[in-house]
């Protein structure tokens, strides 16, 4: 009888060992998915972190004048050069005007 009581205690060791078993294969899994999950992350966050610093670089740029960051001519410069351009565009049409009426 004491032989019987020791296998079914033996039984139930052996069955909550794999169950113990499982369940820590189970965490395990749990956590490795969890640290792929926060590589993931990471790696999203720099992405994320390096796109701000470069709007806030354009932005800086746009602040300072300039159009983009290809461009090297602030707002005022590119204003002084269209007031320019409109100057020249009034000379040549008055020597236009001025060649039609003496023509």
């Amino acid at each position: 009888d004491t032989l019987r009581s020791e296998k079914k205690n033996a039984d139930k060791i052996a069955k909550n060992i794999e169950e113990l078993k499982q369940s820590v294969e189970e965490r395990a899994a749990a956590v490795k998915k969890a640290e792929d999950g926060a590589a993931d992350l990471r790696k999203r966050a720099q992405e994320l972190s390096k796109d701000l610093e470069n709007s806030e670089k354009e932005y800086q740029g746009v602040l300072a004048g300039k159009i983009s960051q290809n461009e090297e001519k602030c707002l005022e410069d590119q204003l002084a050069d269209a007031k320019v351009a409109v100057g020249d565009a009034e000379i040549e049409l008055k020597q236009l005007k001025m060649q039609i009426s003496h023509g």
